[in-house]
Order: C-alpha cells, then sequence, then structure tokens
C-alpha cells in the first residue's frame, strides 16, 4: 500500500470514503478537535478532520484522538496488519461485522423483571452474554437460555434465543432507565433502553436501590446458628474471614453445641 504525500492533492472521497467519513464522526475513539490541534497541515489544506483522516491522515500512520493506539491495535489483532486497512478502519470494520452478527430485542419491562430475545447469526444455537444496565451503571450479567418458537416461526433459529431476568419487585424504583446490551459489542437491543414504568413501588420498597446508587449499602449482619458439626463450621468460617466485606457484621450462635472441640474453635474466631 503506497503512503501519500500530505501535501499532494486530495482525490474526492468515493462513496466507500463516505461512509467511512461517516463512521469516524459517529466514533467515540475518532476526536476531531484533538486531531485538528495535533496536526496543523489539516486545516491548511481545508479539510474536515474525519474526512482527512480517511483519506490521508490514516495511511500516514496518524493517530485519530489519544484514546487510541494503531500500534497496540496491530499487536492484538495481527490479521489487521494483512487487511489493507489503518488499525481504527479495521476496527470499524470489525464493529459493523458485529453489529450485523447479533438481532435482538427488548420486549418487556415490569417491575418484577425484562424478557427479550437475542439471536448471534454465526453461533445461532448458542447462548449470547447479555449486561444489565440501570441508569447507565452495569447491575447484572446473564445470558440467553430459552426457546423463543414465536422467534423460530420467522425462520431464525432460536432454540436458546429467550431470557428473562428478574428481581424483586419494588427493588428499582420507577422511571429508571433498563437498558440491556450484548456484552460482546457493547450494543443496546432493539427497544432499549427503555424506562421502567412499573407501579406500586414505595419509597421503603426502593430503599436499597437508592442506597446502592449512592455508593452506600444497608447493615448487614450475617448470622450464623451452630450444633456441632465441627468441619462444616470450621469452613463457614473461614469462608467469612476471607469474604466478608467490612461494612459486614457477623453474629455467631452457639446452640449448646455438645462438642468439646466448637468452644476452642468460637474462641479462636
Amino acid at each position: 500500500m503506497s503512503v501519500p504525500d500530505s501535501a499532494a492533492p486530495i482525490a474526492r472521497p468515493s462513496d466507500a470514503d463516505l461512509v467511512v467519513i461517516k463512521g469516524l464522526r459517529l466514533s467515540s475513539l475518532f476526536d476531531a478537535e484533538w486531531y485538528l490541534e495535533r496536526y496543523p497541515d489539516v486545516a491548511a489544506l481545508g479539510m474536515e478532520a474525519a474526512e482527512h483522516y480517511a483519506l490521508v491522515g490514516a495511511k500516514l500512520g496518524r493517530r485519530p484522538g489519544p484514546n487510541f493506539d494503531p500500534g497496540r491495535y496491530l499487536r492484538e489483532h495481527p490479521d489487521a496488519a494483512t487487511s489493507g486497512l489503518p488499525p481504527l478502519l479495521h476496527l470499524l470494520k470489525r464493529q459493523n461485522h458485529m453489529r450485523a452478527r447479533f438481532k435482538g430485542y427488548l420486549d418487556r419491562v415490569t417491575e418484577a423483571g425484562i424478557t427479550g430475545w437475542v439471536v448471534d447469526h454465526e453461533n445461532p444455537d448458542c447462548p449470547v452474554a447479555l449486561q444489565l444496565f440501570v441508569d447507565g451503571r452495569c447491575v447484572a450479567e446473564f445470558a440467553t437460555s430459552k426457546l423463543r418458537a414465536d422467534v423460530a416461526a420467522t425462520g431464525i433459529r432460536a432454540a436458546c434465543a429467550g431470557f428473562e431476568h428478574g428481581w424483586r419487585p419494588g427493588s428499582i424504583k420507577r422511571s429508571v432507565e433498563i437498558d440491556v446490551r450484548i456484552k460482546a459489542t457493547g450494543e443496546s437491543l432493539g427497544k432499549s433502553p427503555r424506562p421502567l414504568t412499573a407501579t406500586g413501588c414505595s419509597p421503603r420498597d426502593t430503599l436499597y436501590y437508592d442506597l446502592h446508587k449512592a455508593g452506600k449499602i444497608r447493615p448487614v449482619c450475617v448470622i450464623v446458628p451452630v450444633f456441632n458439626a465441627y468441619d462444616a463450621v470450621e469452613d463457614c468460617l473461614e469462608s467469612l474471614v476471607t469474604h466478608c466485606p467490612d461494612y459486614a457484621s457477623v453474629l455467631i450462635v452457639n446452640d449448646g453445641s455438645t462438642d468439646p472441640r466448637i468452644a476452642g474453635l468460637l474462641a479462636r474466631v
């Protein structure tokens, strides 16, 4: 691939170039303001930043923005080096392919959960990993697992396309934004995001979510009833020491154990 001289006359963009330019303008990895400041010759040519990068800058090895390193991308994706495309344009093409690969919809949002379906056209009988976002924060990950006969009736292989994900009614308050995204691409499903328009949620019911969103949490006390079963109790206490968070307390209730080892075990804790 020949490398153009930045001062040479620039050909008018083709239809394919215009598609690339549009993709650059929509990409968060292309920073037009940063690009123009870093490469002042672009303004001297009277060219718009995305157009210059697509036609000239990428072939010169220029960076499209501060958050994309072409060299690192080539190291992580060796196939890009033989594709004939500059790294960022290769990434955009790959992203477009991934978007076309998946199809799905968020069918329903209620105060108790969500339902919908997703198909990976390249692996139609395999689960698709999904992420649940509430007001922009990822709160859960799950995967499709159910047959969707209605989707299959349209000619799509949907043996593993359906999903249902629930929560305690009232634990998420009304008016929040529910967004289900495909983990592999970060793209939202069709009809997503959507507001939660549940009814019957009292302020008391939504307290946990409010505290979680604020970075707080209700006080937690882990209660451990004990009656003999020395080995099981020892394993349980070791697990609590390893995994119990700082904000939680532990209450151990010895219900009259007759095994003399229990007293010593509890004394050590």
